[in-house]
């Protein structure tokens, strides 16, 4: 680790902790699918945490009517109602699918409508504490189409929101390990604290990492002034882990890159 940051470590230790938390009650998780590879994912990622936390589980998945004829005439009742099946089957199946759910608390729903609208519902009535969906690898209009309930919840929810993405291996013990990257302007103390809180509830370690893009090399450039202000800016997220009546050292580490 570097010289700057063994100062840092240094210069918070006789300041007073910003980062108090109190301790991450996962209580209620909602997994929204759609039955795709990510969906499963997220959904074993769910059951990971929950297992941890013993959370009770809420998997929804919202039926969008098809296209019917020219797409103004009213889909028969008929096709509704096998669309309405099917996707109690398939929700069925993915619950038979994952065998730890049988040790766990949880429902599943099935609704017509848009999958926003669901799982904001659901969220809301069951007071849920941790909402995770599955993030599909695509790009252009397919990113626009597929990306963007995750995004929209991510960006509205009111509560924590955990998005796996394609290339997520899942972990038998979730958050043993947190990167906390900060940008010092907008992630928030809040995010901070969120880190702070899983890391210590699941006696795991914690990395806050802030990354310098470029360093400044105007004339009459003062490395010390400006280390300085680093210092201030990291004071703000300055981690609980320091009172090692708390937590490890060993458990924490704190890091600022430049390039």
């Amino acid at each position: 680790m570097s010289s700057l940051s063994e100062s840092i470590k240094e210069s918070f230790r006789n300041q007073r902790t910003h980062l108090a938390t109190s301790d991450v009650r996962f209580s209620r998780i909602l997994i929204g699918t759609d039955f795709s590879r990510p969906a499963a994912r997220a959904l074993q990622l769910a059951v990971a945490i929950a297992a941890t936390f013993n959370s009770e589980i809420y998997i929804v998945h919202a039926v969008q009517p098809l296209l019917y004829g020219d797409g103004q005439t009213p889909m028969p009742v008929e096709i509704l109602y096998a669309q309405f099946e099917a996707a109690k089957h398939d929700i069925n199946q993915l619950v038979s699918s994952e065998p730890r759910l049988a040790g766990l608390r949880f429902r599943t729903a099935v609704d017509y409508g848009g999958a926003l609208d669901l799982i904001n519902r659901v969220a809301k009535e069951e007071k849920v504490t941790l909402i995770v969906l599955g993030s599909h690898e695509a790009s252009g209009f397919e990113k626009v189409m597929l990306g963007s309930v995750s995004e929209t919840v991510l960006r509205r929810s009111s509560c924590p929101v955990l998005i796996v993405g394609p290339n997520c291996h899942v972990e038998s013990y979730p958050f043993r390990s947190i990167l906390f990257a900060t940008d010092l302007k907008t992630t928030g103390l809040r995010a901070a604290q969120y880190a702070s809180a899983l890391a210590e509830h699941v006696d795991g370690r914690l990395t806050l990492l802030h990354v310098i893009e470029k360093r400044p090399e105007k004339p009459g450039f003062d490395l010390d002034i400006y280390e300085k202000g680093l210092r201030e800016s990291w004071a703000v997220f300055s981690p609980q882990m320091l009172n090692h009546s708390v937590v490890p050292t060993s458990a924490w580490s704190m890091v600022y890159q430049a390039g």
